[in-house]
């Protein structure tokens, strides 16, 4: 590899490919070619415009016969008992590739923070009934297809009398064919007075591509049961 494409303006994932080239047989302009995958990658443009994937260079080492002076009808015979051949430097150059992007259409949903794809996306609360000062977690999943990387949970708008802490966040993707996997967060946080309170639906939107439109996917809104701790908890919400 003398160079390796360039990707301005897109976040690039790198798609996994065998070690090994399997060649294919595809005619093209009328000739057979053996064809065969070196690098796959994921691009997700970041902007708007035109934007330009750079060549792929290689050098590629061939070997030619030697061609010999005063070739005789035992040559074609026998062939070059001797082997002679010489290695030529071939160098390879893809063309450059040109994709148009387009801005996202009007109509963006106010949970829409970006995410570009198909997905699934679920939210449960692990106890619905605990005393004051004890923590509740609450898991947040989103699965699917597309730029699983740079998706941004959720937001989650809980009512006064909570304490929150930064959430766990995990990622889980496979890059074999298109970007697809999860990602989760694990939202902790503790109520500090009593009385029943409600944590608002949690809503996440995308731009699906295939469908040309905005979907929104929305959680049940959450009911939570807080009864008096071992320490005493405020009644007064502020």
């Amino acid at each position: 590899i003398n160079k390796l494409p360039q990707y301005q303006g897109f976040w690039a994932e790198e798609l996994e490919t065998s070690g090994n080239i399997d060649f294919t047989t595809e005619t093209i302009g009328g000739k057979q070619f053996r064809v065969g995958v070196l690098k796959r990658v994921a691009l997700f443009p970041t902007q708007t415009g035109t934007l330009e994937v750079t060549p792929f260079e290689l050098a590629v080492p061939v070997q030619i016969q030697k061609q010999r002076s005063g070739k005789s009808v035992w040559d074609d015979f026998f062939g070059d008992p001797f082997g002679r051949s010489e290695i030529y430097e071939f160098n390879a150059k893809s063309n450059v590739v040109k994709i148009d992007v387009q801005p996202f259409p009007d109509g963006q949903p106010e949970s829409f923070k970006g995410a570009v794809g198909d997905y699934s996306f679920d939210a449960k609360l692990n106890n619905s009934s605990v005393k004051s000062n004890e923590p509740i977690t609450l898991n947040v999943n989103i699965s699917g297809s597309g730029n699983i990387k740079l998706l941004e949970m959720p937001e989650i708008n809980l009512p006064n009398g909570f304490e929150k802490y930064e959430p766990k966040i995990n990622e889980q993707i496979e890059r074999k064919g298109k970007v697809s996997g999860s990602k989760s967060g694990e939202y902790l946080f503790v109520p500090r007075v009593v009385g029943i309170r409600e944590i608002p639906p949690i809503e996440f939107s995308y731009f699906d591509p295939s469908k040309k439109k905005y979907v929104t996917l929305k959680s049940e809104p959450f009911n939570i049961d807080i009864k008096p701790g071992d320490k005493l908890a405020s009644t007064e919400v502020v």
